[in-house]
This record gives structure tokens, sequence and C-alpha cells, in this order.
């Protein structure tokens, strides 16, 4: 079983449960396929959750008009727990490419709120460091690292571990747990990530 790793630098509260999927496109997919090439073949019977981090760049992040991607939020300084979703295109898969752009499905299950981004940037550099690991020379071609890629279900449950946290066992795709619910939303289309 994979989990699938999340990461974003400039969307604004992307893993809070207000959007049902993020997207990448031109560099950003550009770098997830080459780090994963096969990532779109990962179905749901392979995966079930998803960890959605806000990179440490994300808290000084501005786009070309100024605007700030931190929105100063306590929900923004702690990793989301994400069950993937069927795509429209495909109730097998939690992703579609359509029109140049990967779509990855999701719902908020929980946020890891024992800790502050102080731990979710440790546990973020770990995540990326296990994955350069695995996929070696194809992670050293560009200047940026992937910010959607998948690991396997011990190696991030070891990981999220060493900081006394847990991932729920990948098993089936129960729905009984329910989506917290967290108020305030924000819509910044003008960001890639």
């Amino acid at each position: 079983m994979k989990i699938m790793i999340f990461r974003t630098f400039a969307h604004t509260r992307i893993w809070e449960g207000i959007e049902p999927y993020c997207y990448y496109k031109n560099l950003s997919f550009n770098i997830i396929n080459t780090w994963e090439p096969n990532i779109i073949n990962i179905n749901l019977n392979e995966a079930v959750y998803g960890l959605g981090i806000y990179t440490s760049r994300y808290f000084t992040f501005e786009n070309r008009y100024g605007k700030k991607a931190y929105n100063n939020t306590i929900e923004e300084t702690q990793p989301s727990l994400l069950r993937l979703q069927p795509a429209p295109s495909n109730p097998d898969n939690c992703m579609e490419f359509q029109n140049g752009e990967l779509k990855c499905y999701f719902e908020l299950i929980s946020k890891y709120d024992e800790i502050d981004k102080t731990i979710m940037a440790e546990i973020d550099e770990e995540l990326v460091r296990l994955k350069k690991r695995i996929v070696g020379d194809r992670a050293q071609r560009g200047k940026y690292d992937s910010l959607y890629f998948s690991l396997e279900y011990s190696d991030v449950k070891n990981i999220l571990g060493n900081h006394g946290l847990s991932i729920p066992f990948q098993d089936s795709r129960d729905s009984s747990n329910s989506q917290d619910s967290i108020a305030g939303t924000s819509n910044d289309d003008d960001f890639e990530w």
C-alpha cells in the first residue's frame, strides 16, 4: 500500500477540506512526472490516504501580485490526513489528467493538531529525503522538489511515528471516518503549485 504525499508552497488552505481536489500543471507536473513517471497508474486499491503538507516556503511565499499564501491560521501549521476520492472520469483512481493538468481528488479526514509548522517542516524534509533516495538520479535533474509523490505506507508510518503521530491502517475504503469541518475559505486561483 502507498500513501500519497501532497505538498504546496503557494495554494492557500488547500488541505483544509475546502476544495475537493488539487491540481498540478506545467513545471510542477513535469517534476512530478520526472520523479515518478507512473504515478497516474496508482489506483484506489493501492492507495487510500494522502498526507497534505504546507512546505516551509509556504509561510513566506508571495505571488506575483504580492499576495501571501499563508493566511495565519492554526490549521495551516498542521499536516492534514486526506482520504483519496474517485476521479470523475475514473472511479478506480484518485487522479485524472485533463487539459494539461493532473487533478488529484481527496477529502479531509483530520488534522495532526499535536504538532506545529516546525515539526511539519521536519516531516516534510524526511519524506522528500526518502523519496529522493528511492528515485535516485531523476530527483537530482531539477532544482525543485516534487510537490506530489507516493511512498510506501510502512515508510510514512515510521516517519510519522518518529514524531508521535500515526496513520490509519490502509485495509479498506471504510467511510465511517467523518470529515472534520474547518471554518474559513480562501480561493487563490492565480497560484500554480
